[in-house]
């Protein structure tokens, strides 16, 4: 079966062929219920087709709450288990001198608190990836992924490597979980990673908080821009 699904980008006139599961983006049948999935052709280039896929599976208000608490928590549990495996290893228990005396000494775990890490590069490749989406978005992306990140390198520098390893894991359990029973119990529909992997890559580390800051208000252009090709 042909896997495939071809797409133009209009600024620079190429094609470009995206690997999508399209043998999983048909109508099916779930173990739970009936459930619809969204069209074969997601355009990777186009953040409203990216938006539309995503939340396609996110429409019923339990789910969709469920995801837009999870998948924040998801995200920093990632981020801190990439930055246990990747981040400079400091020494720990022991303080630093500042250069002021008159300021407090610093637990010397704090002094690596801004050492690069995968998930530092990882979020900086999605951020570039959304600015060229929309400029606005990547704004947007790019306060959303700093903050998690720099949230999961505090817990990081708290607790150390041990139990961050255990804080990562079960976020990443618990969230899933969650998730997995608000699509099949509530949603009726499979989590976007299944219905289509290269789009849910692609859409799912940020469309549902971007969804929320619509909800919410912050962001009339772009819902305006994305409701105009709803």
């Amino acid at each position: 079966m042909d896997t495939t699904a071809t797409f133009n980008i209009s600024s620079a006139g190429s094609t470009f062929v995206n690997v999508v599961d399209a043998a999983t983006l048909q109508t099916g049948t779930s173990h739970y219920m009936p459930y619809s999935i969204p069209s074969p052709t997601v355009a990777l280039n186009n953040l409203a087709s990216l938006h539309s896929f995503y939340i396609h599976s996110h429409s019923v208000p339990v789910n969709w709450a469920i995801h837009a608490a999870a998948v924040p928590i998801l995200k920093v549990s990632i981020l801190l288990l990439l930055a246990v495996a990747t981040a400079a290893r400091g020494a720990t228990g022991k303080t630093i001198k500042t250069a002021a005396t008159s300021l407090p000494s610093l637990p010397s775990q704090y002094a690596h608190l801004f050492s690069t890490d995968a998930g530092l590069a990882i979020a900086a490749a999605y951020v570039a990836y959304y600015t060229t989406l929309s400029p606005s978005v990547g704004t947007f992306a790019m306060a959303v992924f700093g903050a998690e990140w720099l949230t999961a390198r505090l817990v990081l520098a708290a607790v150390g490597r041990r139990r961050a390893i255990m804080v990562g894991a079960v976020g990443v359990v618990a969230t899933e979980a969650a998730m997995i029973v608000g699509h099949h119990a509530w949603e009726g529909t499979p989590q976007a990673i299944v219905a289509g992997p290269a789009a849910a890559i692609a859409a799912a580390p940020l469309c549902m908080q971007l969804d929320v800051a619509i909800w919410a208000g912050w962001m009339p252009p772009v819902a305006t821009a994305l409701a105009a090709t709803a």
